[in-house]
């Protein structure tokens, strides 16, 4: 690499911190956003999405922003609960390094949008339901004229799942249960 295009990539990195210290903080889509329920068919429903405000792109160009949680910046009381703050902070950003990533910019959560999936439309997957149960699910994001897939499969012995959350999320995750190591 030439010692031009490394100094030149040395200024973005530190613009971009500068840039995530100094720059306004934007308002959460999440805190605005509405859900109604369009129809249920088969057992099939229909969400609509609304009520969420863009992020501005700057942030989405940023990409020291991408490894940062505008959403959950601090750890949630859950998280670790007996460990010193100083030590669950980087495990929370090294437990979800892309977050403002997987949210904003391959993600679709600033948008609207309508979902459309197995019911309830709006879970990931069905071991989450109370009771929970297991198998496949699926969904399909409409924006425009995009449509944006996500499948999950919940088991005894795993949980994985691949593409656009019903919320937006972008993500990709394979977790084996009753391992003897698991990354929390």
């Amino acid at each position: 690499m030439e010692p031009v295009a490394i100094v030149l990539l040395c200024a973005y990195l530190v613009l971009c911190v500068v840039a995530c210290i100094f720059q306004p903080k934007t308002p959460l889509p999440s805190l605005t956003e509405t859900y109604s329920t369009l129809r249920v068919e088969n057992g099939v429903e229909e969400v609509l999405v609304e009520g969420r405000q863009p992020f501005p792109l700057y942030k989405k160009l940023n990409l020291v922003w991408w490894f940062l949680n505008e959403y959950e910046s601090m750890p949630p009381d859950w998280y670790h609960p007996g460990q010193n703050f100083w030590l669950r902070l980087p495990s929370w950003y090294m437990r979800n390094p892309f977050q403002n990533a997987g949210n904003y910019v391959f993600g679709v959560c600033d948008r609207n949008f309508t979902v459309r999936g197995l019911a309830p439309a709006l879970w990931t997957t069905y071991d989450g339901l109370d009771p929970p149960c297991t198998g496949f699910k699926w969904s399909i994001i409409r924006l425009g004229c995009l449509r944006l897939p996500f499948v999950s499969y919940a088991s005894a012995s795993f949980l994985a799942y691949a593409g656009w959350q019903p919320n937006g999320f972008f993500g990709i995750k394979l977790n084996l249960r009753n391992a003897d190591l698991q990354v929390v």
